[in-house]
């Protein structure tokens, strides 16, 4: 019994074990605290905003997916007490931090975009529009962790990207609204629960 106990508190840690609430399920990370999900960027990587609209639609390869807007990708930092300073939807910026593994997690669990040997960089394109004369654009996302042997310096910021152009490190931020699931823990407990009735049972009847 007392290895059995040992299993569930060691089972319960690894259903916790995610970072800064946010659980990497490979295709798409869920955001905790927004109760989002936010599709890897490898689904679209090196496509325009115009060529990711025509996936979303109904029957499309990524049916059920939306943009994200600007203030969607800003709650992921503000959720967890970074704060966006500038003039202006534009010049909007997290203050460079240091030692933070925040961003490179972040980075980590949504995709890369463009990776060298010494940064990360995370770029995606939200709902939002930006125009200016002819300029049809899109505000995106920018997240980067430049890294060293002595630290590691991060922050996120945004820009506009024409909604036409392409490029390999663009990709574009896709959500949608978590479907409600047992916390793993709660399985197990369920599992171990429904193990022990069958044991007593089964022990009742051989009396």
């Amino acid at each position: 019994m007392k290895y059995l106990y040992l299993l569930v508190l060691f089972l319960c840690n690894m259903a916790h074990a995610n970072s800064y609430n946010l659980v990497d399920y490979g295709g798409y990370t869920l955001d905790q605290n927004s109760g989002l999900e936010w599709l890897d960027t490898s689904f679209t990587k090196g496509k325009s905003y115009n060529q990711v609209l025509d996936l979303l639609g109904s029957a499309q390869s990524l049916d059920g997916w939306r943009y994200a807007t600007y203030d969607e990708f800003k709650q992921i930092f503000t959720s967890r007490g970074y704060s966006f300073e500038g003039t202006s939807k534009l010049t909007a910026s997290t203050p460079t931090v240091d030692d933070d593994l925040f961003f490179i997690t972040l980075i980590d669990a949504l995709g890369a975009t463009d990776t060298r040997s010494t940064r990360k960089d995370l770029l995606g394109l939200t709902s939002e529009d930006y125009k200016n004369n002819n300029e049809d654009s899109q505000y995106y996302g920018f997240i980067r962790s430049t890294y060293n042997t002595n630290n590691i310096t991060s922050y996120a910021n945004f820009s506009r990207y024409e909604d036409s152009a392409s490029t390999a490190t663009l990709a574009s931020f896709l959500v949608r609204t978590a479907t409600l699931v047992p916390e793993p823990e709660s399985v197990i407990m369920m599992l171990l629960g429904l193990a022990y009735i069958s044991r007593r049972a089964s022990q009742s009847n051989l009396k």
